[in-house]
């Protein structure tokens, strides 16, 4: 690893990933050999987590391309120099600040959505003039394939580098990088911050947690229940920013939980009948989730076949905060329904736990959805629908506290993986002598009234 490292950092340093022209020629370069490797992701996806096809394009491959997209059009301009105002202190300079590559970046990816996690940090990384090593999970090893086989259409070894899976996360960071980037859990999160610590190396994390979806009576009980299905049943809610729990208003559980069931009934039945149900990612995944689903007596739904490891969806009742189901992420198709009856109290129970990484709203009461913003810090999430804040390519995305730190998608991944370096220009031949000794007391005076 330390060669291949080096290789990239000698590339970087001779300057060839700076000029705008290099950038977007390798942007279009990717863009070209994802669309001719559509159809092998598309059975890779497949073969790796029984991702339907258009699951696939949606949550997959028409993501990346819609943002390699967004930087073919805005590359030029979010490469220029931003100026600054003036300030009376430093007047008559000129102020700039340049967008600066890092240098060498790692990034490690995920197993839940290997292209998409994979692929939009890259095309951030690319074009902000990076070179990078790009670490697949292992446990989706036919995407991470088709991967290494377009990354090595549209890179050299010098400008990116996409590993094997037997790559070990220890082999992996050995070397010194000049910025990482990691999705996946808090726990190995934890370890990854640790390894940057040792050389100050600027990192993001984009983590998980128990996201919640809270309905209040105002909502619209069908679209709430038709897109917190939609949420959580893509890619069987192994997905970071899935609902993770209910918290409906008292007054409207029964008839909310009715909404729900037939919600979920149309949505799966469709899905089992198109063969396009995606698989839980492993054995030790299914065992866990099988386990919530055999101690909880009180639900609806749940059956499951560990042979095919398909899990149905399931609705858990009378779950409070200390059962096991609630203590981790679920990652899996589960919904357990928690009810309130005083909204001020729910807000204040969830101010003490962990900041989730999304948080959903059904509600038209805009007092309410005023009240919430303002209370609650979560990472990023929707008012009436889940899942989609992450498909705006203006939106940052990313977490806060245990659910992460840093953002990224469109400008936001541009500047993520830019080092905003600032630079002030001041002319050679005016001197404002205030700020040269001696300090007499005019000076001071003077100092007094600008400086307020």
């Amino acid at each position: 690893m330390e060669n291949t490292v080096q290789k990239l950092r000698e590339y970087y340093l001779a300057g060839n990933t700076r000029p705008y022209r290099y950038r977007i020629e390798k942007l279009r370069l990717l863009k070209k050999s994802i669309q001719r490797h559509r159809k092998d992701l598309l059975q890779a996806l497949a073969q790796d987590l029984g991702k339907g096809e258009t699951e696939s394009e949606l949550t997959e491959i028409g993501i990346v391309l819609s943002e390699i997209s967004l930087f073919e059009k805005r590359l030029r301009r979010f490469m220029r120099p931003v100026r600054t105002g003036q300030s009376l202190a430093t007047m008559p300079s000129k102020n700039r600040i340049y967008p600066e590559p890092y240098g060498v970046c790692l990034l490690l990816a995920p197993w839940n959505y290997p292209f998409q996690l994979s692929l939009m940090p890259l095309v951030g990384a690319v074009a902000a003039g990076n070179v990078c090593v790009l670490r697949c999970s292992s446990q989706t090893k036919e995407t991470a394939h088709i991967i290494r086989r377009i990354i090595r259409d549209c890179f050299t070894e010098e400008e990116c580098v996409a590993l094997e899976d037997n790559d070990s996360y220890d082999e992996v960071l050995a070397p010194r990088y000049d910025f990482i980037f990691f999705t996946g859990s808090a726990s190995t999160g934890k370890q990854i911050q640790k390894t940057a610590a040792r050389h100050l190396t600027p990192i993001v994390l984009e983590l998980g947690g128990k996201s919640p979806a809270i309905v209040d009576k105002t909502a619209h009980l069908p679209s709430a229940a038709r897109r917190i299905v939609f949420g959580k049943m893509l890619n069987a809610g192994q997905t970071c920013i899935a609902p993770d729990y209910l918290l409906v208003e008292e007054e409207i559980r029964e008839a909310f939980t009715e909404a729900l069931k037939k919600e979920f009934t149309r949505q799966v039945k469709d899905a089992v009948q198109n063969g396009d149900l995606p698989r839980i990612i492993n054995d030790r995944q299914f065992d866990r989730l099988q386990a919530y689903i055999d101690a909880h007596p009180s639900r609806w739904g749940g059956w499951y076949s560990k042979e095919h490891r398909l899990i149905q969806p399931a609705l858990f009742y009378s779950v409070n905060r200390n059962d096991p189901v609630m203590q981790e992420e679920i990652f899996g198709p589960i919904l357990p329904i928690l009810s309130y009856t005083d909204f001020d109290t729910m807000l204040q129970a969830l101010q003490r736990e962990e900041k989730p990484l999304s948080l959903y709203f059904f509600s038209r009461k805009k007092r309410r959805i005023d009240q919430l913003l303002h209370t609650i810090s979560f990472g990023g999430g929707c008012i009436n629908d889940t899942m989609m804040h992450n498909a705006h390519p203006g939106l940052p995305f990313g977490g806060v506290g245990y659910s992460g730190m840093g953002a990224y998608h469109g400008k936001h991944s541009f500047d993520t993986f830019s080092h905003q370096k600032a630079v002030l220009s001041s002319p050679v031949y005016l001197q404002i002598p205030i700020r040269y000794r001696p300090y007499a007391d005019w000076k001071k005076k003077w100092i007094r009234r600008i400086l307020r």
